[in-house]
């Protein structure tokens, strides 16, 4: 194979890889928008420190990142994009969680810093600002959330692809005439 050649095939595996990345953000966004209504139902209409709608949304997180990896695996059949495009999403996810926390946690900050935990928390923190302790307490919980959803995104989302691919090539191919 010659160099212009290669090059060609380089590029187009890239621009695969970047297509199945983008389209699996697409669907995090997409995927996401139950996880959103959880975040803005159980942190203002129904306020609790309940860790039932927590666990519904992540095992929610645990269908829709296959299923974000199924879809992506369609845009790039190369096996080493599938991981990326996982990954992919769940950064998107964790963008999209932690504004949304944000958002709810200061347009709502009457309903959010009446709840028990906020009120202990803000108690023994020292801080002589709400609104600045619940910020805070927001920023601390930017890291761990950023390893576990990228990580998540990346196996469950390469699991769909697989999953995804090998259903593809067991089905019988129906001839054309």
């Amino acid at each position: 194979m010659d160099v212009p050649a290669r090059l060609l095939q380089n590029l187009h595996a890239v621009l695969g890889a970047a297509r199945a990345a983008g389209l699996a953000a697409g669907a995090a966004v997409i995927g996401w928008l139950p996880v959103g209504a959880l975040i803005l139902v159980f942190s203002v209409v129904f306020p609790s420190d309940n860790p039932i709608p927590f666990m519904a949304g992540f095992f929610y997180l645990m269908v829709a990142f296959p299923v974000i990896g199924a879809v992506a695996s369609r845009a790039c059949t190369r096996p080493w994009s599938w991981p990326l495009a996982g990954a992919t999403a769940g950064v998107v996810m964790v963008v999209l969680t932690e504004a949304t926390y944000a958002m709810v946690d200061n347009v709502f900050l009457g309903i959010v810093s009446r709840q028990p935990e906020e009120i202990e928390g803000f108690r023994n923190s020292g801080m002589t600002s709400v609104r600045d302790f619940i910020n805070l307490s927001l920023e601390h919980q930017v890291p761990g959330i950023t390893v576990l959803l990228t990580v998540m995104g990346l196996l469950m989302g390469t699991i769909g692809a697989i999953c995804a691919a090998e259903q593809r090539h067991s089905r019988p191919r129906t001839g054309r005439t």
